[in-house]
């Protein structure tokens, strides 16, 4: 017989209900937003279908270039696919009417980096972010919630690498922050989780850090992101500098550190707005 002994029975089935249990527990931060999640894949499934399956007129299925002299300009009015053809159909003159790869590639036709199909993929990277906040409830124990994190992190690492090959302009679905691509979407997540999970060990467990300044931008952020949006072209926000990354990445932390200054001040003076 293949049985325990009769006195080792319960203490058997005790373990292998605990087993059950344990395995159960793993998905309880899952498990009540099974249908969100289904809404969730059926949107990706949809960006999917219409990235790869369609094109745009006169551009190959699936082309997500960025058009102008890319690839010896095989397809220079190209730029974004049939992302940039949707807006186009839908938004009319209402589209941006900017291109972020025109001035390095060239291109003749706008773009706009936040299309009506990027919506789609954003949806699940903002609901990963809900996803972390619900794991962080159902376990209690920093430990356990870390590590959840940690495992979330390398699964869309891992899924973004095989997205695009572990290249940069390559893959099934290249890294493209433009079109908010799959697989930049996944990108984002994979270093999301992990720094949360940094960021979370440093102020929670370890303490050693409050978050400062951030918290003070986190109490204004509306501010933060509406001033720095209307008044980037005024001084102090910016000003006159050489066109070089450098000059470039100093203005720009002198414009933060600004705006970090205000919401500062305005932290000190108990000054809240929000929607």
């Amino acid at each position: 017989s293949m049985l325990p002994p009769p006195e080792l029975q319960p203490r058997t089935f005790s373990t292998n209900t605990e087993q059950a249990s344990s395995t159960s527990r793993m998905f309880d931060d899952i498990r009540p937003y099974l249908y969100e999640w289904l809404v969730i894949i059926i949107f990706t499934i949809i960006w999917l279908a219409i990235t790869l399956g369609a094109a745009a007129p006169g551009c190959p299925r699936g082309y997500m270039g960025p058009g102008g002299l890319y690839d010896n300009m095989s397809h220079p009015n190209c730029t974004g696919g049939i992302a940039r053809y949707i807006d186009e159909k839908i938004l009319g003159n209402h589209m941006w009417s900017g291109c972020f790869p025109c001035p390095v590639y060239k291109g003749t036709v706008k773009h706009d980096p936040e299309g009506l199909l990027g919506y789609l993929t954003s949806f699940l990277l903002c609901f990963l972010g809900v996803q972390a906040g619900r794991t962080m409830k159902v376990y209690p124990n920093a430990k356990q919630y870390i590590t959840r994190w940690l495992i979330w992190g390398l699964v869309c690492g891992l899924i973004a690498l095989g997205l695009c090959g572990g290249t940069q302009f390559q893959g099934a679905i290249p890294i493209n922050k433009n079109l908010w691509s799959l697989s930049f979407v996944m990108a984002m997540a994979a270093l999301a989780f992990p720094t949360l999970s940094l960021s979370c060990y440093v102020v929670d467990i370890l303490e050693w850090w409050d978050g400062k300044p951030f918290l003070f931008v986190g109490m204004n952020s509306l501010v933060f992101y509406v001033g720095s949006e209307t008044l980037n072209t005024m001084i102090p926000f910016t000003y006159k500098h050489p066109d070089t990354h450098a000059a470039h990445l100093i203005c720009d932390g002198v414009g933060v550190a600004c705006w970090v200054i205000i919401v500062y001040i305005m932290f000190r003076k108990n000054v809240f707005i929000a929607l």
